[in-house]
């Protein structure tokens, strides 16, 4: 059992705090003789360290608090965790979860991985809570040997700057033969172990009469230091054979990183001491010969040993405390090669109750009796393997009890030997590997035995065949679950009743012989193209809107428009069909009951003349439609609301139209235009009068201008500007700006230059219904039109012209006359307090679309125009109830019409909607004598015309 159940994380005065949790399972008197006396107290220390870092990997600095319910036990500073376990080091900071913060968004914020804050976290997906305690690991990890750290400049101490790269790390001093500069971080007994001397030594030889020094300082230590014929490594060399040397170490009981480098620091030097220590030689932590001989010796004598030991690490100890732990003397949730004290105490353990030596060492004698033990499962054990025996045997009819535990009593020994008596094996009652070995092999379902046939699929059992059962009972139309397993429950049960019912067989729940033969006579039936499958109540997927399809088209019809779900509707009438047809009126749509639809539709269908289309909307119905906005304003939303409902994820900005202008196309490819306006205006570098008429014609590569009876001309592309509180006229209507006046393909174009701001003018009154009245309606539309606007001028600036002034982008009729005043005033107020204002996702002005009705639910972009954005998602429009939510108007097409348009099918037999998406036609098949073909509705929409079908939602009904 774990000793910790949970922790906490929280960080005061910028230092995180850990608290871990006792599991309240120990009793505070067993935990208190376990852990908190004395000599003990290194066990709950091992037990935190051991949690901390297999929990909390990137925690390296902070405090560690042990609680036993509200009482603290102790605390362990985190910095000790990280000296001993010589970790990788990563710096962590805290973060509290904040209202709609997602790990992606804290991981982009901090610069880390999800992968990162979820392993610092011990975090299993990627759900997150408000006010939870995150910790955050650093982008720069230190993922080398603790005690290398990067040399510092010399110069740098001083202040001076110096392009040199430093040669020599700060926290080693530098060894000279005669004289030793004193570095930042020295201390007098750091300089006097380096050097193999004492600080007395130092001292006088330096004339210092205190431990005081002062970085730079030159001491003298001639003399005093280890000769270099004598020693191999000491503090600060950089040798490739110190990664050897560490390893070594570690082989013998002192480790010294969990990444050995080439350098030689201080955490070697004290292993090095303590090895000496050990091995009885003079404690210096400066390896000479005769160290470095006696290391290899011990590796040699380590290596060759089949004995595990208190101090030694070896690969094998792994395995050692794994088979403890199978013999029910669990070391760790994490076992190392280490063989340290809780190993030796488990090892003692396990000899006691065995009667061995309890000396604490894994010899042979040990070893055996350990894999004797774990070899055979039996009364007394407390092993996890004996809970995986229980569910096996349950699986094979043998339940044992509805918990299983990890206790092998006398109960489960009964059921092990009904179990041998059954297959023919020796009768003990104890679970050998024989015995394991033929139970898993009949739970797989590929066991050796003439008793496998005994194995009757009925409730309470578990095999392999139950998951196969459960697929086949859901290809005829009877489903058990969404994610079958090997377990045969009531659910099962109540399906196989389901099943034998269908087929007038013994309905007793039990998947017998006779049961299973008919399941099988049942699959083999052919299910008729274009179907898949059989269906029944509450199945779902486009083949029931197919289904449905041929009910209607048979003269059973279920619904106007066919959807996806198999309800009681559709059950009828297919007991309908199925009763007038001969068959078992069950309402299950088998292979007998499709085949005979599929022919009876086809007499049907011969008998079809033309088509109706029946529609509801008008428009793309793509982004914000005009009368869902109209409900929603007159519902009290605001217009801010409504933009960002109907464009997904979107919020509003600013952009400075001050001095923004639009280039609106008002005439294109013209043999001659007319110009006029109210006050003196010019052409060219002509000037004419109010009121009268100038026509423009482009003859022989020049510009003619006509005007009272005069005639000029130009040769180049020329503009047309009114005084200043004037307007120009053109085909009847006013406009603002100036005109300017080029060819394409010698015929004429004419472009209007006006403001932004003006231009909406001329769209909002011609864009909504005016007379709906609504100031937030009409700030709706002006932030629509200015936003659309605007990204046709990003989208066009090497064209000529950003927009038509017609539905091809947005109507545009120039200064408002035919609208009444008080609408007008109403609309230009809606412009001017919003001026600037637009749509924007990410940042970024968005294609700003809009229709007049969806008939009750958008669509997406890509089913319109085959490009997928995501801000134009279909949804809902609940508050448009205009008639155009409804089925508005009829069209009916001949079959004779569509042969001319799909020339590639020959005669046409039939056209029906194969896929639909939002009530929306997304495939249309058009059936023929020649060729059989799929059409996207938008394409069939084009084909018969956008003014026969005005909306992308309809239906489409065979008419005799």
């Amino acid at each position: 059992m774990s000793l910790f159940i949970n922790h906490s994380i929280e960080e005061k005065n910028n230092e995180i705090i850990v608290t871990l949790y006792v599991d309240k399972r120990y009793g505070t008197e067993e935990f208190s003789g376990e852990f908190l006396a004395k000599s003990k107290k290194w066990l709950l220390e091992n037990e935190a360290r051991s949690y901390v870092s297999s929990h909390l990997p990137s925690v390296k600095g902070g405090l560690v608090k042990v609680a036993f319910g509200s009482l603290i036990l102790t605390t362990i500073p985190l910095q000790v965790f990280a000296e001993e376990d010589q970790q990788e080091q990563v710096e962590v900071s805290a973060y509290t979860v904040q209202a709609g913060d997602t790990l992606s968004q804290i991981a982009n914020k901090f610069n880390v991985g999800i992968d990162a804050i979820k392993d610092a976290n011990g975090l299993t997906s990627d759900m997150i809570y408000v006010n939870q305690k995150l910790l955050i690991p650093s982008t720069n990890p230190v993922n080398q040997d603790p005690e290398m750290e990067s040399p510092t400049d010399e110069n740098q101490a001083t202040g001076n700057e110096t392009s040199e790269p430093a040669t020599e790390p700060s926290q080693a001093p530098v060894v000279d033969r005669s004289t030793y500069t004193v570095q930042a971080g020295d201390t007098l007994s750091q300089i006097a172990n380096a050097f193999n001397v004492t600080v007395d030594q130092i001292k006088s030889a330096n004339g210092l009469t205190g431990d005081t020094i002062y970085v730079g300082q030159e001491l003298e230590v001639l003399g005093t230091a280890v000769t270099q014929d004598t020693v191999n490594f000491r503090v600060g060399d950089y040798k490739k054979e110190v990664i050897q040397l560490k390893k070594d170490l570690e082989k013998v009981g002192f480790k010294v990183s969990d990444n050995p480098t080439d350098y030689y620091g201080p955490v070697t030097a004290d292993k090095v001491k303590q090895f000496q220590k050990a091995y009885h030689l003079n404690q210096t932590g400066v390896v000479n010969q005769t160290t470095l001989q006696t290391l290899q010796e011990a590796v040699r004598e380590t290596e060759s040993s089949t004995i595990l030991r208190e101090g030694t690490y070896h690969r094998s100890v792994i395995q050692l405390k794994m088979d403890l732990e199978k013999a029910g003397f669990n070391v760790s949730d994490n076992p190392t090669d280490y063989y340290g004290p809780v190993t030796a105490d488990a090892v003692k353990a396990f000899q006691k109750r065995y009667g061995l030596v309890a000396d604490g060492i894994a010899g042979p004698n040990t070893l055996e009796k350990l894999g004797e033990v774990i070899s055979v499962l039996k009364v007394g054990d407390y092993r996890p393997e004996v809970i995986e025996l229980k569910m096996n045997l349950e699986k094979v009819g043998l339940k044992v009890s509805n918990n299983p535990t990890d206790y092998y009593g006398q109960i489960t020994a009964e059921k092990v030997k009904e179990f041998q008596r059954k297959y023919g094996l020796t009768v003990t009652g104890m679970a050998d590997s024989n015995t394991i070995n033929t139970l898993k092999g009949i739970v797989a379902g590929n066991a050796e035995t003439d008793n496998q046939t005994d194995i009757v699929l009925k409730d309470g059992v578990y095999h392999d065949k139950v998951i196969q059962l459960k697929i086949d009972l859901e290809s005829i139309g009877i489903k058990v679950s969404d994610n079958p397993t090997d377990f045969y429950g009531p659910v099962t049960a109540s399906k196989v009743k389901e099943f034998q019912r269908r087929y007038n067989l013994t309905v007793d729940g039990i998947a017998g012989k006779e049961t299973l033969d008919k399941l099988q006579e049942v699959m083999g039936e052919a299910i008729p193209a274009p179907f898949k499958r059989i269906m029944q109540l509450e199945t779902t997927g486009e083949d029931v809107r197919l289904l449905q399809t041929y009910l209607n088209e048979a003269g059973f019809k279920v619904v106007d428009q066919p959807t996806t779900y198999y309800g009681t509707q559709t059950a009828n009438k297919v007991k309908e069909f199925q009763q007038q047809n001969g068959l078992t009126p069950n309402g299950v749509a088998d292979a007998r009951t499709l085949q005979k639809l599929i022919t009876a539709r086809e007499g049907v269908v011969e008998k079809i003349s033309s088509f109706r289309i029946t529609v509801k909307g008008y428009g793309h119905s793509v982004g914000m439609t005009q009368w869902g906005a109209y409900g929603m304003a007159a519902s009290g939303h605001t217009y801010e609301d409504i933009l960002k409902y109907y464009y997904t994820g979107t919020g509003i900005g600013m952009r400075d139209t001050s001095n923004q202008n639009v280039r609106v196309l008002l005439a294109e490819k013209k043999d001659v235009l007319s110009i006029s306006s109210n006050q003196p205006y010019q052409v060219g570098d002509k000037e004419f009068l109010p009121q009268t008429t100038t026509t423009i014609k482009y003859l022989n590569g020049k510009f003619v201008i006509e005007n009272s009876g005069k005639t000029y001309q130009l040769t180049t592309p020329f503009q047309i500007s009114q005084a200043k509180e004037g307007v120009l006229y053109f085909n009847n209507k006013q406009y603002e700006g100036t005109f300017s006046i080029s060819t394409t393909d010698n015929k004429l174009n004419l472009v209007n230059h006006l403001n932004v701001e003006n231009y909406l003018k001329g769209v909002v009154p011609y864009e909504i219904i005016p007379s709906w009245d609504n100031l937030n309606l009409f700030k709706v539309q002006t932030l629509a039109a200015r936003t659309y606007v605007l990204k046709e001028i990003q989208r066009n600036q090497s064209k000529h012209f950003d927009v038509y002034d017609t539905v091809r982008s947005q109507v545009y009729n120039g200064v408002p006359n035919s609208i009444p005043e008080r609408y007008v005033t109403k609309i230009n107020q809606a412009i001017s307090d919003t001026k600037g204002e637009v749509v924007l996702y990410n940042g970024a002005l968005i294609d700003a679309v809009y229709s007049a009705s969806a008939g009750g639910h958008t669509v997406d972009a890509v089913d319109v125009w085959g490009n997928h954005v995501p801000y134009l998602i279909g949804k809902e429009d609940p508050y448009d109830q205009s008639n155009y939510a409804s089925n508005w108007y009829s069209y009916s097409i001949s079959k004779a019409e569509l042969e001319k348009l799909f020339p590639t099918v020959g005669k046409v037999i039939h056209v029906s909607v194969m896929e639909t998406k939002y009530n929306r036609p997304t495939k249309i098949k058009i059936a023929g004598e020649k060729a059989e073909i799929i059409v996207s509705g938008t394409t069939f929409r084009q084909k018969i015309g956008t003014d026969k079908i005005a909306s992308s939602t309809f239906t489409i009904e065979g008419m005799q």
